[in-house]
């Protein structure tokens, strides 16, 4: 298994990780109190490590990376509004295929993955949308991720909030449409900032954080949704503070996997988050897998092996 293919799953773990811990706290505290204190967290360190790391500034690096931050939380945004409106399990698995983008953005623009590799690839991309359909009954919103990986939770929190209480809309399955595409988006955008950072990549991380947050600050400014963050209490700082180290270290993870790899092996690799929020939530919170969940958490692992052959 090349290093590329290691620090996309581990980007995969590190944001599915971050996503169990982040939904068990926010039964404590208000959803974007998490995520803006997480994110808080996390910054600060970032800006730490790109001050010891001694690189040097990447005008370009940090710009495409804010392009990315900001096209990953429009599709999280765009994806809620979707599943406000219409069929979560279809929105769902739609915006599931959002993973195919890279996968054809990097064939096209030359890669060649391996016969073995293509079908695990098209093996992993089945067994998410089967995970995103076990976990979309009727018409509430998952509790986890949908599986291609915008940034933050902050997105996601701020974005349930405004989502509820909307009508069904024959604008579900555009809107869909239009998630999948920024989830898939996102991978281009960062992997056009690593190529154009050089040694600066860690800036390309910098300017993601900074869009994501932006975009989404502005979100809830605009929609009334600022009382919804709190101030986390002194007990619950260290949690909070983890769950931002953990998605710092999945972005780190995904900038240097798409520096090293293939975006159309990297993408697919690190779009598994939703598989390891539901495996923790099986094992630690006992949560039970349908069928539909068994059979895409099973495809997915057979995927991932494939790829690595």
């Amino acid at each position: 298994m090349t290093l590329a293919a290691v620090l996309a799953l581990l980007t995969s773990g590190l944001f599915g990780t971050s996503d169990f811990l982040a939904g068990a706290l926010s039964r404590r505290l208000p959803g974007p109190a998490v995520a803006l204190w997480s994110q808080l967290a996390g910054g600060a360190v970032l800006l730490v490590l790109v001050v010891l790391s001694g690189q040097g500034f990447s005008g370009s690096g940090a710009a495409w990376g804010a392009m990315a931050g900001i096209v990953a939380a429009a599709g999280i945004l765009v994806f809620y509004r979707a599943m406000s409106l219409g069929s979560t399990s279809i929105v769902a698995s739609i915006a599931a295929g959002g993973v195919a983008l890279p996968v054809i953005w990097g064939i096209v623009g030359g890669e060649t993955p391996s016969p073995v590799g293509i079908f695990g690839i098209f093996v992993v991309v089945v067994g998410l949308a089967l995970l995103s359909l076990a976990g979309s009954p009727g018409k509430e919103i998952p509790a986890v991720r949908p599986p291609c990986p915008p940034p933050r939770p902050r997105v996601r929190a701020v974005a349930r909030i405004a989502a509820d209480g909307q009508s069904p809309s024959q604008l579900a399955v555009p809107l869909a449409l239009l998630a999948a595409a920024c989830f898939g988006a996102f991978f281009i955008l960062v992997d056009r900032g690593t190529a154009a950072a050089g040694d600066g990549v860690l800036w390309v991380s910098v300017g993601v954080q900074v869009g994501a947050v932006l975009t989404t600050t502005g979100f809830a400014a605009f929609s009334g949704l600022r009382a919804a963050v709190g101030v986390a209490s002194p007990g619950l700082l260290l949690p909070v503070a983890l769950i931002g180290l953990l998605e710092l270290g999945a972005d780190i993870a995904l900038i240097y996997a798409t520096a090293l790899g293939q975006l159309s092996v990297v993408s697919v690799l690190a779009s598994l988050s939703a598989l390891v929020t539901a495996v923790l939530s099986r094992f630690l919170l006992a949560e039970r897998l349908s069928r539909l969940g068994v059979a895409g958490v099973a495809l997915s692992l057979v995927g991932v092996v494939l790829i690595s052959v």
